[in-house]
């Protein structure tokens, strides 16, 4: 099972507790860290200015508890980030609605119902429900199974 590294620990200590209960359940199903949790006004306004974020008014900067109402997280190992941005301009310019990228979020929705339930199941985007989508030979996006 994994587990959270320190980085990710020290971020979700910045965090409203409900946050932390969420990644908490995530992590005993699917690895991934939280590279960012409460942020400083004055890294708020680096974000603005590289473009990364688009206002002062972020959930990252705490609350009148000291705690972020926000994180930043992506599956571990973490993806190339230029290639994220370079793949989704590339999905947007052949399908300007996105579909492709509903069918996944759909989804990873049914995989946390289901968990959430106790069903398990597999499903045409992970035949073999390891968490690594480029090992799949045959994609069957709509599909879902029980195991």
């Amino acid at each position: 099972m994994a587990k959270f590294g320190k980085s990710s620990l020290s971020n979700l200590a910045e965090c409203d507790a409900k946050l932390v209960a969420v990644h908490e359940f995530v992590i005993e199903h699917y690895d991934h860290s939280v590279d960012d949790g409460a942020r400083t006004l004055a890294e708020q306004a680096k974000n603005v200015a590289k473009g990364v974020s688009k206002t002062m008014e972020s959930k990252h900067l705490p609350d009148s508890n000291g705690k972020s109402q926000a994180t930043d997280s992506r599956p571990f190992p973490p993806p190339d980030w230029s290639k994220v941005e370079k793949a989704l301009a590339a999905v947007r310019a052949v399908d300007p609605t996105l579909g492709l990228l509903r069918f996944y979020h759909f989804q990873g929705f049914v995989k946390g119902v289901a968990t959430h339930m106790g069903v398990s199941i597999r499903q045409g985007i992970d035949w073999d429900s390891d968490n690594d989508l480029a090992d799949q030979s045959f994609f069957d996006l709509p599909h879902n199974e029980l195991k």
